[in-house]
């Protein structure tokens, strides 16, 4: 036999065991056979990107913190009195 011959004979072999390993490894996975219909596949996270992207001078004025404050404080307050009058 050749050397060309019993390469060809390992890639062959190789071949038929990494089928077999697939197969089992597909087998004895948690999820096997059980992806419901219309789901999506499995999700992958994003590589991380080598450029960060910042965003620079968008800061909130003090102003703009109280006003927001102050209308949340409002929300909160009207919530309370709409849950204190459904009590009664």
């Amino acid at each position: 036999m050749s050397i060309s011959g019993a390469v060809q004979e390992l890639n062959q072999e190789i071949a038929r065991l990494i089928a077999i390993r697939d197969s089992l490894v597909q087998a004895s996975s948690p999820r096997a056979g059980r992806k419901k219909p219309g789901s999506p596949g499995p999700q992958t996270s994003p590589k991380p990107s080598t450029k960060t992207k910042t965003r620079k001078g968008h800061k909130m004025s003090a102003e703009a913190k109280k006003r927001i404050g102050a209308a949340v404080r409002a929300r909160w307050a009207a919530k309370k009195k709409a849950e204190a009058k459904a009590a009664k």
